[in-house]
């Protein structure tokens, strides 16, 4: 009867559920929303993306005198940029006890699909909204002052980018992708296995929560050393490129960094696929930042304008402004809003694709929205040129059933799993169109 009643529930998942669970995710927030999606670059070795970048403009242009010889030719200069596709799962699991109540009624089995399916959504949508703004390392937040006890203190940048109930795991160094005796202290919970990390219980404040248990039941004690990487369970090394990896310049160092922090150097692979594409060597991959060193100041037009300026000089581009977008969190919306509104210029927000809504800064002729995004950067706001960032992806979000059936039973267990995936990766082929006004007063 399972069997029977697992085929039922797989079909109506396939055709009543998925369209609108893909709906969902691809328009699971502003940012997501708005990029474009590729999946036409995706090649089928390695599931990569490669793209080629343009490193230099063609200079076989100048003056003469009459008669002499022209400018010799030459050509524009390109890098190609291999970039990975990141492995993204959900999954939904059905007890027999609950698979056999929805026997009786189809209202009952709705309910049981319906609060699965919810769940399992709301939670890709939460965790692929914050790999977004993060740089591929997992890196949430860092331990302070080895703590010792229930209560966790961290910064950089606190708590913000954690959820109640996630696995963690610390490291001192998050740019292996795998744990080794080097990453594993002697004094926190980093060694545990997946099913006995510790999680989240509960977050206190924006720099405390409390330690719990695997089962997310109970809280757990423990002594954590200073300066360690907290990252969900696994996840290190292996989330996707985020904007806090892209729009970094490696030149201004731990003091303009984000988080104070020195900037990823490596982004992305060349051409081969194998060797990292560093920003020493290529310093076309440094985005433009404006900062002051850590010291944060209030948000104003000047600072706005300035940064825009100096995105148009870096990247020498000509246009009017109609692909920039900005992105920030409330509190630095909130003292831009009261700035509008102290000068009298507060105008109504606008209303972007997908029913989204943004106010909007006025850049020339064309209104740049500013989009808030609780997984924003803190400190800051982020102009992207939508133009060059994409989704790279092998596809749109699927169920696995590679083997003849969505469902797979729990090892020794009376329950089953179906899992929906998405490879995908996000992209960038100009990173000087690319810009962040850092260290602003919340």
């Amino acid at each position: 009867m399972a069997g029977q009643l697992l085929s039922t529930l797989g079909e109506a998942l396939k055709k009543d559920y998925k369209g609108a669970i893909v709906d969902s995710l691809n328009n699971m927030s502003p940012l997501y929303n708005f990029l474009e999606k590729n999946e036409e670059s995706v090649t089928g070795e390695n599931l990569q993306a490669v793209v080629s970048l343009k490193t230099g403009r063609n200079q076989g242009v100048g003056s003469r005198s009459e008669d002499a010889d022209l400018p010799t030719a030459r050509y524009i200069k390109t890098q190609k940029l291999a970039i990975p596709l990141r492995y993204s799962y959900g999954a939904i699991r059905f007890t027999g006890q609950s698979l056999k109540a929805g026997e009786k009624s189809a209202t009952s089995f709705g309910d049981v699909v319906s609060n699965e399916i919810n769940g399992m959504v709301e939670s890709m949508k939460i965790d692929t909204n914050r790999q977004l703004f993060g740089q591929g390392d997992g890196h949430l937040c860092m331990t302070a002052s080895g703590t010792t006890g229930t209560t966790v203190t961290v910064d950089k940048p606190g708590t913000q980018w954690l959820d109640e109930g996630m696995p963690i795991q610390s490291l001192a160094d998050l740019s292996s992708d795998t744990i080794d005796a080097n990453d594993i202290s002697s004094t926190d919970g980093s060694g545990l296995g997946e099913a006995a990390a510790y999680t989240v219980l509960e977050i206190l404040s924006d720099t405390t929560f409390t330690l719990g248990n695997a089962a997310w039941t109970a809280s757990q004690s423990d002594t954590w050393a200073n300066d360690r990487y907290i990252c969900r369970y696994g996840s290190n090394g292996r989330e996707m490129m985020g904007l806090r990896g892209i729009v970094a310049d490696t030149n201004i160092g731990a003091s303009g960094g984000w988080l104070g922090i020195e900037d990823l150097d490596e982004i992305y692979y060349t051409g081969d696929g194998t060797t990292a594409a560093s920003r020493g060597t290529h310093p076309i991959l440094n985005a433009v930042i404006s900062h002051n060193s850590g010291s944060n100041r209030a948000v104003s037009e000047k600072l706005i304008q300035g940064l825009l300026d100096k995105i148009d000089k870096k990247s020498g581009k000509k246009g009017d402004n109609k692909s920039l977008v900005m992105i920030t969190n409330h509190a630095i919306r909130q003292n831009y809003i009261d700035l509008l509104q102290a000068d009298r210029r507060y105008e109504k927000p606008l209303t972007l694709t997908g029913g989204w809504e943004a106010i909007a800064y006025q850049a020339g002729n064309c209104l740049v929205p500013i989009i808030v995004d609780k997984d924003s950067l803190p400190n800051a706001i982020l102009v992207l040129d939508r133009r060059f960032l994409k989704i790279y992806r092998a596809s749109n979000y699927d169920w696995m059933e590679k083997d003849g059936s969505m469902f797979s039973r729990v090892n020794n267990k009376d329950a089953y799993t179906a899992q929906m995936f998405a490879y995908q990766n996000l992209g960038c082929v100009s990173f000087r169109n690319q810009g962040a006004l850092r260290d602003l007063t919340e």
